[in-house]
């Protein structure tokens, strides 16, 4: 059976993820609310989502979407090859405070405190060094008309050792209609 486990990009809307046909598995999108956190930091974050991953039913499909794939491919360097496959959706392997926004006016999935604990964690993320660790099939997503993602996932897919690019056309920069189907495919 198995789990397709995602880690939504920050901004609350995550009912795009429930329209992806997994097929049989199980499907968890992680809510950054539901890790209780002292103080909430990107390794700390990155620590409580490997812990989770190894008591989810085998084997496991991780995918990450923006800020989701900066800390879906951190744990992957963790987990060593357990995963069976890991996806990124606009990827990321350097961590910026936009990674964190929202939307202007839109609240975000942690209160004040945290959300500064994690902003301040994040200076200095860079993965680069460690997508070398990053064992197994990777599969990167990127919209045709985001050329900052795409140039992003296109690095990323040269230096990882099993990396996958497909550009998804008509999607921009957030999931979309088309993105939902690209992945849909991805996971038959």
């Amino acid at each position: 059976m198995g789990t397709v486990v995602v880690l939504p990009s920050f901004k609350l809307e995550h009912s795009d993820w429930q329209q992806v046909n997994i097929g049989h598995r199980q499907l968890q999108v992680l809510d950054y609310q539901q890790f209780q956190l002292h103080p909430y930091t990107f390794d700390q974050l990155v620590q409580a989502v490997v812990d989770h991953l190894r008591t989810v039913a085998q084997p496991v499909i991780l995918i990450g979407e923006d800020f989701g794939a900066l800390v879906a491919l951190r744990a992957a360097v963790d987990l060593l090859g357990r995963l069976d496959r890991l996806i990124l959706v606009r990827p990321h392997c350097q961590a910026s405070t936009n990674l964190l926004n929202s939307g202007l006016f839109q609240p975000t999935p942690l209160d004040r405190h945290q959300l500064k604990s994690l902003k301040q964690s994040l200076q200095g993320v860079d993965l680069t060094g460690e997508l070398m660790h990053v064992q197994g099939l990777t599969y990167l997503f990127a919209g045709e008309q985001d050329r900052k993602n795409r140039r992003v996932a296109q690095e990323l897919k040269n230096r990882l050792i099993d990396g996958h690019l497909e550009v998804v056309p008509k999607m921009g920069k957030t999931l979309n209609e088309a993105g939902i189907k690209a992945l849909s495919e991805n996971l038959r």
